[in-house]
């Protein structure tokens, strides 16, 4: 893990104690998203009992984010150079800090579409609203949007802070695999671990997951 890894991770742990331990204090109800990679790693009876019994309660959004992000890139006017996939944020970073000929467009990551729409739920008005991430970048993007009494955290962070101690089951294969655009275009290059970027023109789409093989290798579920 690098340094930026263990900063966003430790500086959220510190943040994220002290809002835990506040909550707890003030017995205010605790809402809680569990990633697709949380949700195929467990029984799910098994973890949502462990989770009823330290006062979380498991949402989930009504609308399917999936299709609205896959939407907003499908409506998307092509040009001569390729849009990149921003749903993983060390992928937008990577071509930002190489100054790679790419189009970036303003398109949340699912999993921030999601947050936002629990953040905006009437229903949820009454608790505090707890992400949990595959990685601390994610995490991170998503703490910045400062939605209301909704914070971000990874799943290893969230169990640390929470003593939760369930053993889960490694996934070989990500639940979010690659091959998310396929339905809008038979252009697309596919890049997860080592990239090899040529002939970028001849593409539509650049799709991407920074971590080898997609989002189960993430910094913030090592330990399940």
């Amino acid at each position: 893990m690098n340094f930026y890894s263990n900063y966003v991770i430790f500086n959220n742990i510190y943040i994220i104690i002290y809002l835990v331990n506040k909550i707890n204090g003030d017995l205010m109800i605790k809402y809680i998203w569990l990633n697709p990679i949380v949700i195929n790693s467990y029984n799910l009876l098994e973890l949502t009992l462990l989770l009823k019994e330290k006062k979380f309660t498991i949402v989930h959004p009504n609308k399917n984010h999936a299709e609205i992000v896959l939407n907003q890139y499908k409506d998307i006017k092509k040009n001569s150079k390729p849009i990149l996939d921003q749903r993983c944020p060390l992928i937008s970073a990577y071509f930002k800090i190489n100054n790679i000929n790419v189009n970036f467009y303003n398109i949340d990551p699912i999993l921030i579409s999601t947050a936002k729409e629990l953040s905006e739920t009437k229903e949820l008005s009454d608790g505090i609203k707890f992400i949990t991430t595959p990685c601390s970048a994610l995490a991170q993007q998503g703490n910045k949007l400062k939605l209301k009494n909704t914070f971000f955290l990874t799943w290893d962070s969230f169990c640390l802070i929470n003593d939760i101690y369930i053993k889960g089951k490694k996934l070989d294969n990500s639940p979010v695999p690659l091959g998310f655009f396929d339905k809008i275009s038979d252009k697309i290059l596919k890049l997860t671990g080592d990239f090899h970027l040529k002939n970028l023109q001849n593409y539509e789409i650049i799709e991407g997951l920074y971590c080898e093989n997609g989002c189960h290798n993430g910094d913030g579920v090592n330990n399940i």
